[in-house]
């Protein structure tokens, strides 16, 4: 499992988040199956696959991933640092989410000619 969660953090630095995507939901998978301490290892888990999740724009569920992994760390004594980069994922995705439902929201309001916001501002 700590194998598959490496291999998903050098396929995200590839840039091939889809793979480490795929790879981070088999180590969820398979995690229940491991000895140790299983919910540090699967907060960890979860935070790199929020940071996958928010770079192919699916910012919903890496911000529930994210709360997932931030209550599973409030819970460890030792994991501060470990927070603090889950925090800064999660920011990154409810701004991921403002801007897409911002640019929803303007897509979505015709104007005069009948025309979205959009197609209009695109003609500049």
């Amino acid at each position: 499992m700590d194998c598959l969660n490496l291999l998903g953090v050098s396929l995200h630095g590839q840039g091939r988040y889809l793979e480490a995507i795929e790879v981070y939901r088999t180590a969820l998978a398979q995690i229940r199956s491991e000895n140790g301490n299983i919910q540090y290892r699967r907060a960890k888990i979860l935070s790199n696959l929020a940071s996958s999740l928010i770079s192919v724009r699916q910012s919903k569920e890496a911000t529930a991933l994210c709360e997932e992994s931030l209550a599973i760390f409030k819970n460890e004594n030792s994991a501060e640092t470990e927070r603090s980069v889950v925090l800064n994922t999660y920011g990154e995705a409810l701004a991921q989410e403002a801007r897409l439902n911002d640019a929803e929201a303007r897509s979505a309001v015709p104007s005069k000619s009948g025309n979205s916001l959009e197609q209009n501002s695109m003609r500049i």
